[in-house]
């Protein structure tokens, strides 16, 4: 596997799948679990004095594996990229905090169900 012959290479690598079914077969997290995000706080756009503490949990890895990029949609994307830039040791505003992103999933599999929030 990629991420096995990356951490041979002294890389520390972090795999997120948006379903746990995937995650579990990856040996991997859920996006949600790894970014610490709730149901709670997806609804809420403002961003509160508790998300930015939430921010420090998230681990900071030099490379991110993204399984089953079609079914997320791009606002989650670009909501952890944020987190990771917010969590980042140096603070940048590059993409990601800087980490190098690897996605896989087919994209001309299926497109992504939307589930309303309660």
């Amino acid at each position: 596997m990629i991420w096995e012959r990356l951490g041979k290479k002294g890389k520390k690598v972090h795999v997120i799948a948006w379903t746990a079914r995937t995650a579990a077969a990856i040996y991997g997290e859920t996006l949600w679990n790894y970014a610490a995000w709730s149901l709670i706080a997806a609804k809420n756009a403002q961003k509160t004095a508790e998300d930015r503490d939430r921010r420090r949990i998230i681990r900071i890895p030099d490379v991110l594996i993204i399984e089953e990029v079609n079914v997320i949609e791009s606002l989650m994307l670009e909501r952890l990229s944020a987190d990771m830039r917010a969590a980042s040791a140096e603070n940048t505003r590059k993409p990601f905090g800087g980490v190098q992103v690897i996605t896989c999933g087919d994209v001309s599999s299926t497109s992504y169900t939307k589930i309303p929030l309660i």
